[in-house]
This record gives C-alpha cells, structure tokens and sequence, in this order.
C-alpha cells in the first residue's frame, strides 16, 4: 500500500488542523535536477543572449515584447519533506520576457499579473510557446 493510501485512512483526523494539506504535500513527486551537458548550455547560453538582445532596456522590451515559455527547477522547500533542498520540480511558464539581467544572472518574465524572477542556473530550456 503506498504512503498516500495509507495517508487516506486517517482521513477522519482530517479535522485536525493542516492534516489535510500534509497530506497533499506527501503526495508531490520531486525529483533531482537535471544538469545540462555541453550542447544543451550552449544553445541556452545563445537564446539567453538573442533575449538580452532583444530586451536590452525597458524600451526595447516593450516594443518587442517578446513572448517565451521557460521550464524552470524549483527546488523543493517543505522542511518535513525527505527531498527537502535536494530535490524539487520542474515548472513552465509562459510571458512576456521583461528583462535578462547578465549581472544578476537571472531572467525576469512577466505572466499575467504576476512577475517572475528566474535565476539563469535554475533554466532547463526556453521554448517557443504554442498558440
């Protein structure tokens, strides 16, 4: 039986306060993150720099305004997680790319009313989106 099984039989303590949500988060797959070798680096190093390019000051990325889908490592923070800051998840977004920050080493994307902060290290790959 596995752990999100068993986890369900104790459902009737789910009036204890968080036990639902604790449940929830044993249930999240993490996994290790993936190094990139030398080619996958250089292909992304060179569509990092095209975005630079393209989004060098506020002005140029408005007018571009450059849309891009980026898979990014999170790594996994739940303290009572065995995967705790080894492990983690791959996430996509999807936006309007605002900044490329060489300095900082980070890419800032615009989604929606939300704006993200990615750290370059943390880019699996950046793609076109679809639609």
């Amino acid at each position: 039986m596995s752990q999100l099984n068993r986890a369900k039989i104790f459902a009737p303590f789910a009036a204890l306060v968080g036990f639902d949500e604790r449940v929830r988060r044993k249930g999240i797959n993490y996994v290790a993150k993936h190094e990139l070798d030398a080619d996958e680096e250089w292909e992304l190093n060179h569509k990092l720099f095209r975005l630079y390019c393209l989004t060098a000051n506020s002005k140029l990325a408005r007018a571009n305004m450059i849309r891009v889908s980026i898979e990014y490592f999170v790594v996994c923070t739940d303290e009572e997680n065995d995967a705790y800051l080894v492990k983690g998840q791959y996430k996509t977004i999807t936006g309007i790319v605002l900044k490329v920050d060489q300095t900082e080493q980070h890419i800032t994307i615009r989604s929606g009313a939300d704006t993200e902060v990615i750290p370059f290290s943390d880019i699996y790959r950046i793609f076109k989106p679809t639609g």
